[in-house]
């Protein structure tokens, strides 16, 4: 974490600025370079700050979903409904809380959001999980919707 902060902390600070408009007086041109590190300063630490909260976020958000309810009983469901196509060996267990309809993808969003952090954290970027949804469902319909067939003789 630390060093994540750092790094991303030293790559904005590096990025560097420059003025766009020409500053004739000595004395003004350094104030305005001055105040120009301050804030780059600033803003650099701020994400550093991001990063921090984002990978500690996410970090809870994993051990959260670890020790829930929502995985133990997806899990037991899979050990119990599903593996046991491939084994009857598995002694019976009952669950804490029994896997409901919707589970998987309540997880599969809170896994989501997790690795979107994580990403944000390393990377200083973003997925459009939204707009990629968005787009899948454009195009499932499109292909269902869109795609006709006939029988040839």
């Amino acid at each position: 974490v630390d060093f994540l902060a750092q790094e991303t902390m030293d790559a904005h600070i590096a990025r560097g600025t420059r003025l766009f408009t020409e500053v004739s007086d000595p004395v003004e041109h350094k104030a305005i370079e001055q105040a120009i590190a301050v804030r780059q300063l600033e803003s650099a630490q701020g994400k550093s700050e991001n990063v921090r909260l984002w990978i500690s976020e996410a970090i809870a958000s994993i051990d959260n979903i670890i020790n829930g309810d929502v995985l133990k009983s997806v899990r037991e469901f899979r050990d119990q409904e599903l593996a046991h196509s491939l084994s009857r060996e598995m002694a019976p267990k009952v669950p804490q809380r029994k896997a409901k309809y919707g589970d998987e993808k309540k997880l599969f969003g809170s896994l989501v959001a997790c690795v979107d952090k994580l990403h944000l954290s390393v990377n200083d970027a973003s997925f459009d999980w939204e707009g990629s949804r968005d787009i899948a469902a454009r195009r499932a319909k499109a292909f269902w919707h869109g795609v006709t067939m006939s029988v040839l003789e």
